[in-house]
């Protein structure tokens, strides 16, 4: 019988106990895999010679090896992945590095100690938030007045809007500007909210150089919680009604962790 079975990396084990060896000798893989690794170890650079970290592929017996899949490396007696190395996640991992080395610098910021950062919380990155959207410019840009968390009201400049599709349907979301920066501002919400984040929504905020011929990235992996969230005793938007999203954005910050009180 022939199985085919996607490629993956091996690592055999220091303790490698008898139980375990016992269990793999019965395995009714067993001729095919003492096969595979035979071939492969001859054919993959990656193969190391000591024979503790080798290649195998379980695959149809009559089609060329294929060395060389996720790579896993050994800690003392248990495995963990390989360290990230993918572009795209190494650039949202700086993002938050960075995030967290501007956030004390404001003399107003709730978080200030190394123990205070350690309890931010955040989805891993997954690129499929990052939108390529369309942008429509707001024709009137007047000041409009957007409701806070203290009941009272600050001041935006509404500067039009980004639209992307997403599961099948189109979403929409209004952007805004500070009067005070230059930086364009999206105050918005999604099904996450009460759960694994903010109930209050989250922001995102993008340079309006980035918008290049009607169209602007939008990555909701850069997404982040007011600071209300931390002290509710300072005031932040609300997000406008047309900025709840009807699906959820389980990318950007989670919840703050606020099992123990920060400093």
């Amino acid at each position: 019988m022939k199985y085919l079975v996607f490629s993956i990396i091996f690592v055999l084990l220091p303790g490698f106990t008898k139980t375990q060896a016992d269990d793999f000798e019965h395995s009714k893989f067993k001729k095919q895999f003492s096969r595979e690794v035979r071939m492969v170890k001859k054919e993959s650079p990656n193969c190391s010679p000591s024979g503790k970290s080798f290649s195998f592929c379980f695959r149809k017996l009559d089609t060329p090896a294929k060395p060389g899949c996720l790579k896993i490396k050994t800690s003392g007696s248990r495995t963990t992945p390989a360290k990230k190395t993918d572009p795209y996640v190494l650039s949202i991992e700086e993002f938050r590095a960075n995030y967290k080395k501007h956030f004390p610098k404001n003399e107003f910021a709730p978080l200030r100690t190394q123990s205070d950062f350690s309890k931010m919380r955040f989805f891993e990155p997954d690129s499929r938030y990052c939108f390529e959207c369309s942008f429509e410019k707001a024709e009137d840009d007047g000041v409009h007045d957007m409701a806070t968390t203290d009941s009272k009201t600050a001041p935006f400049v509404k500067y039009g809007w980004v639209t992307f599709n997403f599961k099948a349907a189109k979403h929409r979301l209004a952007v805004y500007k500070r009067l005070d920066f230059d930086f364009l501002f999206i105050p918005f919400r999604d099904l996450t909210n009460g759960e694994s984040t903010y109930g209050g929504g989250r922001f995102l905020e993008f340079d309006r150089k980035t918008l290049v011929n009607g169209s602007v990235k939008i990555d909701f992996n850069k997404s982040y919680n007011p600071w209300c969230h931390y002290d509710p005793d300072l005031p932040c938007p609300v997000p406008p009604e047309g900025n709840k999203l009807k699906i959820p954005i389980p990318v950007g910050e989670k919840l703050y962790d606020m099992s123990r009180p920060h400093s």
